[in-house]
């Protein structure tokens, strides 16, 4: 048996501007590095500090002669808590144009999709050893 935690600060929150020549949205940054912005939870500074915890069993079973089946279970972030990854930092999507989710908790401008832990997952197998 054994088991990994994993422990992370956040990350640093600035907000970033669109570029006026190009037209591409998060190239300027607005603040210093992690002075943070507001969000639909207040105004933060860094992302929320996050735990997982992953655990792995083993068994092996002799099956005659030097023959062994082991068995495996591995649990990948235990206690499946769903807590914010990141947040919108984008303030305008193009130049001149702001992004009606600057600050929303999971969403980006980068990554399709909610930006949240991912969720407990179970991975089991056998390996045969002859």
């Amino acid at each position: 048996m054994s088991a990994g935690l994993n422990i992370s600060s956040g990350k640093p929150l600035t907000g970033l501007a669109a570029n006026p020549v190009y037209q591409n949205g998060g190239e300027i940054p607005l603040t210093p590095r992690g002075d943070g912005f507001q969000t639909t939870d207040g105004f933060h500074t860094r992302t929320p500090f996050t735990t997982t915890l992953d655990g792995h069993a083993s068994y092996s079973l002799k099956i005659g002669g030097p023959r062994r089946v082991t068995l495996i279970a591995d649990v990948f972030h235990i206690f499946n808590r769903q807590t914010v990854s990141d947040y919108d930092h984008y303030f305008e999507s193009t130049f001149g144009s702001l992004n009606p989710d600057y600050g929303v908790a999971g969403a980006s401008s980068v990554v399709p999709g909610q930006q949240l832990l991912p969720p407990r997952q179970l991975r089991v197998g056998a390996r045969l050893e002859f």
